[in-house]
């Protein structure tokens, strides 16, 4: 997990097959998970051959100088070019026309390809090979459905370096490369799938806050080892120019209370009620509950006048569930990684859903947001047939949800879906989401003028 070229299943699955062990082994993995060797009809001899569990045999005693470093299997595309130039005798142009692919050329042209190549494999020695017609398409057999779907050893070997190097930060400094690939908006998986990850190493995971947070992802040393803070810059509606402004308060001396943070930083009331909501002053007050009051107070009055306690009516602390609520609405579904201080390994809320589910899409209601969130419900249908639903899947960037997603579909159940583009978080609004609906409007409607002509034409 977070390792370059090894995130996905099947890569994973490929190294497994191969014991890899070294920067070759994994420049052969990356080739040979890719289509070409796939396809070649030689998968499982490779993997077998590479693992000493079978001989190696060749086609032909002349591919063994070429085929010989992968175990007699097509794996890299400079074998390709070898073949075509060496065994079927064909010219620099030739060969690089059948590494591009049968799909860049039209039947006619390939059978013609395909005729030299078989050809020129039988020719006898000692100007070719002296292959049988039967060996001679075998061969052709194996470089066709490679062809154009190889890798080139030089590539292969450059990315298998990164991945050694990557695997090495990890297995030594798990936290440390956690934390950077985290600040560089993740990787291959959403950024919450990491910070489950860093949690399964026995990490601590922590929303943002103004006494330890960045704008990305920091790292910070706790009693108990190393702790991952969240980035100011996950918090929805925080300007940058708050951020800047905490950090750079923050080096005069940490924040006391909420007092003293609205004395030293200007934030706006829309500010500090999503930095309480979503912790980022965890640990100056009694409660997130009992902050949301204090500013409360503070909005009609002034963080410098002076409120007794004995003044104040006693605020009952949030549940774990409003927590949750709270973090997803304004952390996204990273939120839902992070180690609360109540209750760190309570149960997830029913309604939270995986990526990859898929689900009916329910008609958002948000205070907020209630006219963008209505209009989606009504949005354009190009194909009216097909039923409506949402594909979950990861955000690339960012990590942030619309409030309207939590609150329609509860606790962030549609914290990964193509509303998170029209709705974005700290911005859009209604303006984007009538921009986004008007443009698919105008796409239907092209669409339906064409199918028209189209079958005005034919008639």
């Amino acid at each position: 997990m977070g390792v370059f070229q090894c995130e996905s299943d099947g890569a994973q699955r490929t190294l497994r097959k191969l014991k890899a062990r070294s920067v070759r082994d994994l420049a052969i993995a990356n080739a040979f998970f890719k289509p070409g060797p796939a396809m070649g009809g030689m998968a499982g001899a490779f993997v077998r051959r590479y693992r000493g569990e079978q001989a190696v045999t060749y086609l032909h005693p002349a591919l063994q100088p070429i085929l010989g470093p992968t175990q007699g299997v097509l794996i890299f595309q400079e074998q390709i070019l070898r073949l075509a130039r060496e065994i079927a005798g064909l010219t620099w142009a030739q060969a690089d026309q059948l590494r591009r692919g049968m799909s860049h050329f039209g039947a006619q042209e390939m059978a013609a390809l395909a005729g030299q190549f078989i050809a020129g494999c039988q020719r006898p020695p000692p100007t070719g090979p002296g292959f049988t017609p039967a060996q001679a398409s075998t061969l052709w057999e194996q470089v066709m459905p490679f062809a154009g779907y190889g890798f080139n050893q030089g590539h292969a070997t450059a990315y298998a370096e990164v991945s050694f190097r990557s695997a090495y930060l990890k297995a030594h400094y798990p936290a440390q490369f956690l934390c950077a690939r985290l600040a560089d908006y993740g990787g291959f998986h959403h950024p919450a799938v990491y910070m489950a990850e860093a949690v399964r190493l026995g990490l601590t995971v922590r929303p943002p806050h103004v006494n330890f947070s960045a704008e990305a992802f920091s790292l910070a040393e706790g009693r108990s080892g190393p702790v991952l803070f969240m980035g100011l810059g996950q918090v929805r509606d925080l300007r940058q120019a708050a951020i800047t402004a905490i950090c750079q308060e923050r080096g005069a001396g940490k924040f006391s209370d909420l007092r003293d943070l609205l004395r030293r930083v200007a934030l706006r009331p829309k500010e500090i009620e999503h930095l309480i909501r979503g912790g980022a002053l965890d640990g100056l007050a009694r409660s997130r509950a009992s902050l949301l009051a204090e500013a409360q107070e503070f909005r009609h009055g002034s963080a410098g006048q002076m409120i007794f306690d004995f003044g104040r009516r006693a605020v009952p602390a949030e549940t774990l569930r409003q927590r949750w609520d709270w973090e997803t609405e304004l952390l996204g579904p990273a939120g839902q990684r992070v180690d609360r201080s109540a209750g760190a390994g309570a149960r997830k809320p029913a309604g939270a859903c995986a990526p990859g589910r898929t689900v009916r899409f329910p008609r958002p209601v948000a205070p907020d947001r209630g006219r963008a969130s209505a209009r989606l419900d009504r949005r354009p249908r190009l194909f009216p047939g097909r039923r409506r639903h949402v594909r979950h899947r990861p955000r690339r960037q960012g990590g942030q949800v619309p409030g309207a997603l939590a609150t329609a579909a509860g606790a962030g159940a549609l914290g990964w879906g193509w509303v998170g583009h029209v709705l974005a978080a700290g911005g859009g609004g209604g303006r984007s989401a009538k921009c986004k609906v008007q443009s698919a409007k105008r796409r239907e409607r092209r669409f339906v003028s064409e199918n028209r002509k189209s079958k005005i034409g034919k008639e």
